[in-house]
């Protein structure tokens, strides 16, 4: 079962970048996809066997995420959302080493995010919009996330939390099969200004 052929790829599919990457952006959009939420959100995990063009197998998709978890949904508040985002990119670029966590940035999708690193942490967001909207503070947003980020409702602004039960490598094999060939590639969902 391993080596059954579940689809393509026109493209090569990697993890391994700072602030979004080919492999990124096909588990969120596969993600948002199956739940028909606003966002979606992945873990910018740095391993991942990275895929030439050429077949998928099931096996494939296991290396690119090789645990069971769930996919959770919530609703978040537009100002929560922005405080994430906010916070996520300070962690990932500070100047100041004691509060730079480190990791490369939250992947996601349904949004177009555009941030200046010249700025200060906590006033980075220059533009974002959800769904092609522009961003509201007083919108209150749906989102799927993997198991790994973002359970916890309180910590993260986050109310009707909800684990829905479904595998989300079984849903990426679900959309790989109906969407292949795959050519997700870097987009414009996310924009930063004032990086070297």
């Amino acid at each position: 079962q391993l080596s059954e052929v579940v689809g393509q790829t026109k493209v090569m599919l990697y993890r391994r970048d700072y602030f979004q990457s080919s492999m990124g952006n096909l588990l969120t959009d596969a993600m948002r996809d199956s739940q028909k939420t606003d966002i979606a959100f992945f873990p910018a995990w740095r391993y991942g066997a990275t895929m030439m063009p050429g077949k998928i197998t099931a096996e494939d998709v296991y290396n690119i995420v090789p645990t069971d978890g769930h996919v959770f949904t919530y609703s978040m508040g537009g100002k929560g959302l922005k405080t994430l985002l906010e916070n996520i990119l300070g962690s990932v670029v500070n100047k100041d080493p004691y509060t730079r966590v480190g990791g490369d940035m939250i992947r996601f999708s349904g949004m177009k995010l555009v941030a200046d690193l010249a700025k200060s942490p906590g006033n980075r967001i220059v533009s974002l919009t959800v769904g092609g909207k522009p961003f509201s503070k007083d919108a209150v947003y749906s989102v799927a996330s993997a198991h790994t980020r973002f359970q916890n409702g309180p910590l993260f602004g986050a109310s009707k939390v909800k684990d829905t039960g479904i595998v989300f490598v079984e849903e990426l094999i679900n959309y790989i099969r109906k969407n292949s060939p795959i050519t997700s590639a870097l987009d414009d969902r996310i924009n930063i200004l004032g990086f070297q």
